[in-house]
C-alpha cells in the first residue's frame, strides 16, 4: 500500500496573531493553514481560536508524518501491546491514511 498523503517532514511557519500559521512541506507546497478566528453559531454563542491555538494546530498537523512513522514502528513491533492497544493503533492509522481497518496489518 502506498500513502496518498504529501511526504514529510511538515513544518509549521507564520504569524499566528495576524494572518494565521501556514504549514508547509519539505518542497514549500502549503498543507494547511491555521488562523486565529471567531465563529458564530446560530444560538450567538461565539468560539474563539486564538493565535496561540492556531499556532497549536498548525505544530500539531506538522508532525503527523512523524507520529504516524512512529505509530507504525510501534505496531511492527507490537509484542508488548495488549490486543486493545493494538487494534486501537491500528484503527488510527487506517483513519490517517484511508486504508480499511481490517486490510491495514503492520
Amino acid at each position: 500500500m502506498s500513502d496518498k498523503y504529501t511526504k514529510g517532514p511538515w513544518e509549521p511557519k507564520g504569524d499566528s496573531n495576524a494572518v494565521g500559521v501556514v504549514v508547509f512541506s519539505q518542497d514549500r507546497i502549503p498543507i494547511a493553514v491555521c488562523n486565529p478566528v471567531s465563529i458564530c453559531s446560530g444560538s450567538g454563542a461565539i468560539k474563539r481560536y486564538t493565535g496561540e491555538e492556531a499556532a497549536a494546530n498548525a505544530q500539531l498537523i506538522a508532525t503527523a508524518p512523524e507520529l504516524l512513522e512512529a505509530l507504525r514502528d510501534m505496531v511492527s513491533d507490537h509484542k508488548c501491546l495488549s490486543d486493545a492497544t493494538l487494534n486501537f493503533a491500528r484503527s488510527a492509522i487506517a483513519k490517517a491514511t484511508e486504508y480499511d481497518y481490517e486490510d491495514y496489518e503492520a
